[in-house]
């Protein structure tokens, strides 16, 4: 089919390792190494074995770390405006530059007693660019993944 060859550790593979076979086609999903930040198969099965779903469909799977962040801040990082996280300086220490994340927006309002908007008007922004700044894309809400 023209893809790429991606690396599978025999960790991901599942039901009996000893169950493959030069040639046979396999179902999967990718995602990425923690330590390294490289793609790689994850929950490798035989295609058609009984634990897969046995549906021909190719569905792109990833999975990504989340971390969850209040409003208005979430809203900025999603909308572009917040670019630097303070509040945990090793919090994405562990994670290779580049390393892809799911943003969390938390039910909450975080109480800065809007001190964001005093920095955002020292910087120029009108009130209303601030408040498209602060809204979530349409569609999103508080308690879900808005951005990565």
């Amino acid at each position: 089919r023209g893809t790429k060859d991606v690396f599978v550790h025999v960790r991901n593979l599942k039901g009996d390792v000893d169950f493959l076979e030069v040639g046979d086609e396999l179902t999967f999903k990718v995602g990425t190494d923690r330590k390294t930040g490289k793609k790689m198969a994850m929950d490798v099965e035989k295609a058609g074995s009984s634990s897969s779903s046995g549906s021909d469909e190719i569905v792109d799977t990833a999975n990504l770390r989340v971390f969850s962040m209040n409003q208005p801040f979430a809203a900025l990082l999603a909308n572009g405006h917040k670019t630097l996280e303070t509040r945990n300086g090793t919090m994405f220490m562990p994670y290779p530059e580049g390393t892809k994340f799911l943003l969390h927006v938390g039910r909450r309002t975080y109480p800065d007693g809007d001190r964001h908007i005093e920095v955002m008007k020292s910087g120029g922004l009108s009130d209303a660019e601030i408040e498209d700044l602060k809204s979530l894309p349409n569609g999103f809400g508080r308690g879900m993944a808005v951005a990565i």
